[in-house]
């Protein structure tokens, strides 16, 4: 089934420019990138990677495309994001000066908050990671973030947007205990809370510059630099020109070469 796979989607969303520098904190975090097989089939899944900034609209724009591709391809996808801003230690709350204000900076860590939350242990997942990976993981963050966007620019870093989104997709807001000590941590306890938050976002910024991402929307398919969004259009696209029908083709192709039986 073409849901169990994995394609390397570093859709790295840049947009609006910044670089960053490198400093150390304990991984919070965790995301290997490492691509993903279902048990079942033995077809692997390539992990996609959004880089963003979370008020910056090329990022929007490269989100609303990938919205798109995603309801074609996304059995096919394994899906992460990193975030674009530049450390800085003299901001007292984050540790970085995020392009588009402090606001922005909120809504990165919402949206971390809730990646964090999503990959949290709790019956649920267990249950769903059973299921030969019919239903990502991804889905329930990235159906946060799209919730958050349809408030427009500015609604990711608004916390009674970042609250109500929460609820519709099924995160809790506040950590959950369930019986036999498993638990799911709440967006809100994570964004409140001032180590966590930071630490999330110091360590996604040091990725992104890691990765020498400066420029939203870029990204990467299979952890090839594919295209850019960037001053409202698409630039240095090695497929296509940007098009949703361009992206799905490409994650086509990447899926069949990468589940390619040896002779």
């Amino acid at each position: 089934m073409v849901g169990k796979l994995a394609v390397t989607f570093i859709v790295l969303l840049q947009a609006c420019g910044f670089s960053s520098s490198v400093s150390s904190s304990p991984n919070l975090f965790k995301n290997d990138q490492m691509p993903l097989t279902s048990a079942a089939s033995e077809e692997i899944r390539v992990p996609v990677l959004l880089g963003v900034m979370s008020n910056c609209p090329d990022a929007l724009y490269c989100e609303r495309v990938f919205n798109d591709v995603l309801s074609q391809v996304g059995p096919l996808v394994e899906l992460d994001v990193t975030y674009i801003a530049r450390v800085n230690a003299s901001e007292p709350t984050y540790g970085v000066t995020c392009r588009h204000g402090e606001n922005e900076c909120r809504g990165n860590v919402q949206q971390l908050c809730a990646i964090r939350s999503t990959r949290s242990s709790s019956p649920l997942n267990l249950q769903a990671m059973s299921r030969e990976y019919d239903e990502p993981s991804w889905r329930t963050w990235w159906s946060f973030i799209t919730c958050q966007n349809a408030g427009g620019r500015y609604a990711p870093g608004k916390e009674d947007i970042a609250k109500q989104c929460a609820r519709s997709v099924g995160l809790p807001w506040v950590d959950v205990e369930y019986p036999g000590g498993a638990s799911k941590l709440g967006v809100g306890s994570c964004f409140h809370n001032e180590v966590i938050a930071r630490t999330l976002l110091l360590q996604s910024v040091e990725r992104t510059r890691a990765m020498g991402i400066t420029n939203s929307c870029t990204v990467f398919i299979n952890g090839v630099k594919t295209c850019i969004r960037d001053d409202d259009k698409w630039k240095d696209c090695k497929a296509g020109k940007g098009s949703v029908d361009d992206f799905v083709k490409l994650i086509h192709k990447e899926h069949k070469r990468l589940n390619r039986k040896s002779p």
